[in-house]
């Protein structure tokens, strides 16, 4: 008999963006949504993020990928549709590295939510409404407090700058990346009492889009 799948909690890890790798140059890059770029001997990984340079200044930033070959990767969250892509000038992209939060202890996703706008009139005869634009939700971290470690140091800095940043969530057995980006919403605060551990928790609120990267077949 078959039973449904489960995903540990131990096994998972949760990582911050962080430096610059080396960039590697582009020869191809689609018009397409979700386009494919060629880049020989890329070495990006599924569930790994790169920042684009010197395609367009709309269309550059950071992206996560979906490897298709040694040679070629998906951008996914990027549409080129509209754009004449022109790769003669130095067209590049570079991975982030990661940096994991292992005193994390839980992790809550809040679900995107739906805002309202009221349109009732002077002829309703009850509370109508449409639906307005979403909201993409929250990621709150728990963890045991370390203020001095280089994760949380850099959360204390994300925090202090209001800087945007992409996070991280690789679930255990091999099910593939979760992908977020945003900003500290709540700072981490401190929770501590006899007989425990300081303990502390940040909010991000997300800005654009979750992604989930499927682990190779």
């Amino acid at each position: 008999m078959s039973k449904g799948q489960t995903t540990p909690f131990r096994g998972s890890r949760f990582a911050l963006q962080s430096t610059l790798g080396a960039a590697v140059v582009l020869t191809i890059l689609t018009v397409a949504q979700n386009p494919t770029a060629t880049a020989q001997g890329h070495g990006f990984a599924n569930g790994d993020v790169v920042q684009l340079s010197g395609v367009d200044p709309v269309l550059d930033g950071s992206y996560p990928v979906k490897v298709l070959t040694p040679n070629t990767f998906q951008l996914l969250g990027l549409d080129t549709t509209g754009y004449t892509i022109d790769l003669t000038e130095a067209s590049t992209a570079a991975a982030y590295s990661w940096q994991n939060i292992c005193e994390l202890t839980g992790i809550q996703e809040a679900g995107r939510t739906i805002s309202s706008i009221q349109t009732s009139t002077i002829c309703s005869e009850e509370e109508e409404s449409e639906p307005g634009l979403p909201s993409p939700g929250t990621v709150q971290l728990n963890f045991n407090a370390a203020p001095d470690v280089d994760a949380q140091l850099t959360l204390a800095d994300y925090e202090t700058n209001g800087q945007k940043f992409w996070t991280r969530l690789a679930l255990s057995r091999g099910r593939g990346w979760k992908l977020y980006y945003g900003y500290i919403s709540t700072g981490a605060g401190l929770d501590g009492s006899v007989n425990g551990v300081f303990t502390s928790s940040v909010t991000i609120q997300l800005s654009g889009p979750k992604y989930f990267v499927r682990a190779a077949a």
